[in-house]
């Protein structure tokens, strides 16, 4: 075997799914170990090598992980993929920015351009 190949890291698989009511004990067991409330149903549950890890309740945000190992980065995936989860449509996210650019523009007394006028990009016209 090549030597970069064994010496490269490799990562235990990730697996981000819905809870079923076959997950309730081990939820609970990771509830009681982050000391906190079984999170309300819909909850995404995140398994690192088929060991639960984190728990994030779709409906109220909240989100509990396992104190005794480093959570932060499979948090963070959990967190984005019940944000992709509860998106409404692409579009209502690019009105979003639109707005967002229109209200800062607004209060700063300047006019919002499109990103794709703006001066950068008008060099090369």
């Amino acid at each position: 075997m090549h030597d970069g190949i064994r010496k490269y890291r490799h990562s235990p698989p990730v697996t981000i799914r819905w809870a079923t009511p076959a997950d309730a004990l081990t939820l609970g067991v990771l509830a009681e170990l982050d000391e906190a409330a079984v999170p309300e149903a819909p909850v995404l549950l995140a398994f690192v090598d088929n060991e639960l890890w984190v728990g994030m309740s779709l409906s109220t945000g909240a989100l509990i992980s396992d104190p005794f190992k480093r959570t932060a980065e499979v948090a963070a995936l959990v967190v984005e993929r019940g944000r992709q989860l509860t998106a409404r449509d692409g579009r209502q996210f690019a009105l979003t920015g639109r707005r967002r650019r229109l209200s800062a523009a607004t209060r700063y007394g300047a006019r919002a351009q499109p990103r794709w006028r703006s001066s950068a990009f008008q060099r090369y016209l």
